[in-house]
């Protein structure tokens, strides 16, 4: 039996506690489910607040290049770093971790629920959107990750599905999650994770070069986020979904402000974007330069509603993205066997494949 770290042990204090059975929690629904990963809709009794409980199963999948006992330790270990990451952060736009629990064969995180759905469901259900509508949702990424960096984490993983909202309400505050992929920031870090639309130069050349990347992969990331909330489409784009051919544009830094998609987008709209996509890390806007952005600070982003320009647009982008999401829950069965038919979703797949290889 292997010995738990202080760390560990912290973590799993209430341990043999499972809180879907407890008096402490009242399940209200179940979220969503996938191979080995449940998630429900609690309210925690002691608080009276709504929890999100997310159940990982980590004996039920098998891993090729592992055995069936060293792919639960893996998945153990993974599910503690995210969880001792989590605990570490306390940013509005974080999500909050509550309580972690180990019980036998399952792994139960308690943690703040996001209802208000994902940035661009949200965007195409609002009917109206602007500049400055996009700066304000920019302004609380870039606040919640410059905390992370301050505190000595990178995300790797900022992408639109990753950016939630607390509540429905137009006021919502916004919520980074899923940090699966985050770990301590190391010099010269090499794994290659992530989502390629998202990912920087410097992380997909870092195998081929030895020379590694920093957090300013976040950086980059957030660019990418801002340039498709104004046009609907991303920079960095193939017809036929060609990894490889997005991946040549992203490290040559090739992008547009095509028309006549961008002719309605401020100067200093585009400014702001083109400052955090630069190819060389070194060059790109540090995270307090970019808050201190006049189009972020509100001073020249137009009020102007552009949601008839880019509504058609980001409703084919997020389509896309759930057609490659689906592509990808298919690659993850040729890696993993699952022990239920249930396509895996958001909670387990070929990203955790390459953080179960990273440990």
């Amino acid at each position: 039996m292997s010995r738990k770290t202080a760390q560990q042990r912290e973590l799993s204090r209430k341990a043999k506690i499972d809180p879907l059975k407890s008096d402490r929690y009242k399940i209200i629904s179940r979220l969503g489910d996938g191979g080995f990963c449940e998630v429900f809709k609690a309210k925690d009794i002691q608080t009276g607040r709504f929890v999100a409980i997310k159940r990982v199963d980590r004996a039920k999948p098998t891993y090729q290049k592992y055995s069936p006992k060293e792919v639960e330790k893996k998945i153990k270990k993974l599910m503690y770093r995210e969880a001792s990451i989590m605990r570490a952060l306390e940013h509005p736009n974080l999500v909050k971790l509550y309580d972690l629990v180990d019980e036998s064969d399952q792994i139960y995180l308690v943690m703040e629920l996001a209802e208000g759905g994902e940035l661009f469901d949200r965007i195409i259900k609002r009917g109206k959107f602007s500049e400055r509508d996009a700066a304000i949702i920019i302004s609380q990424m870039l606040s919640g990750v410059r905390y992370m960096h301050a505190a000595g984490y990178v995300h790797r993983d900022i992408k639109p599905e990753n950016i939630l909202f607390e509540r429905q309400t137009d006021d919502s505050k916004l919520l980074i999650t899923d940090f699966g992929l985050s770990r301590e920031v190391q010099p010269k870090m090499m794994t290659n994770c992530g989502t390629v639309d998202y990912s920087a130069p410097e992380l997909l050349k870092s195998k081929l070069t030895k020379s590694g990347y920093g957090p300013e992969v976040d950086n980059w990331s957030i660019g990418v986020v801002s340039y498709i909330l104004l046009c609907g489409y991303p920079p960095f784009y193939s017809v036929n979904q060609d990894d490889n051919e997005i991946k040549k544009q992203i490290m040559s830094g090739s992008y547009h402000f095509h028309h006549p998609h961008w002719d309605h987008i401020s100067k200093s709209a585009k400014n702001f974007i083109a400052s955090l996509l630069k190819p060389d890390p070194e060059e790109r806007a540090t995270l307090d330069q970019s808050l201190e952005h006049p189009w972020i600070r509100l001073e020249t982003s137009s009020t102007m509603d552009i949601y008839p320009m880019i509504e058609s647009n980001m409703r084919d982008t997020l389509a896309r993205q759930r057609w490659r999401c689906l592509g990808l829950a298919a690659n993850a069965v040729n890696l993993f066997t699952l022990a239920s038919p249930t396509m895996v979703n958001r909670c387990f797949s070929v990203k955790d494949a390459q953080a179960v290889e990273e440990i």
